[in-house]
């Protein structure tokens, strides 16, 4: 499987020019590329049940879907030593304005998850974590890097 790093901004100019369309491939490729890193789907279930599950509910699966890749994407940053971002609840929270103010917000939580993303395909092609923890720090207690160091 070919892992693919996407523009962010990119993501999010699709998914506006497109009505949101663009977020039905992009769920599909997601899908793919943390079932190949991780060895099961984000909630354990067929990307084509999840869609049915979310157009069944309106789109309230979503949600649960959202904040499942963001434990997805957690728990392998985890496992890998990278550096973790627990991006569940920011997910959730974006995502239920989203519901409430016409979606652009749950279009930013897929922007993040992106960008998450493109962090993992970074360690796997590079086989190296992009940060390494210090000594007596366990990798998800690390603080991120300061821009002003």
């Amino acid at each position: 499987m070919i892992l693919e790093k996407r523009s962010v901004a990119a993501v999010i100019l699709w998914s506006v020019f497109t009505c949101g369309f663009y977020l039905l491939y992009w769920y599909y490729k997601v899908y793919q590329e943390l079932t190949f890193l991780t060895g099961k789907s984000p909630t354990d279930n067929d990307y084509g049940l999840d869609l049915l599950l979310v157009i069944i509910t309106c789109g309230i699966w979503g949600v649960y879907v959202d904040y499942k890749i963001s434990l997805c994407i957690y728990e392998y940053q985890k496992k890998q030593g990278l550096f973790a971002q627990d991006s569940s609840m920011v997910a959730v929270v974006l995502d239920v304005v989203g519901y409430i103010s016409g979606y652009f917000t749950g279009i930013v939580s897929s922007a993040i998850h992106q960008d998450l993303i493109n962090g993992l395909i970074d360690h796997v092609s590079t086989g190296t974590p992009v940060h390494q923890p210090e000594a007596g720090r366990k990798p998800s207690d690390q603080s991120p890097p300061s821009p002003w160091q």
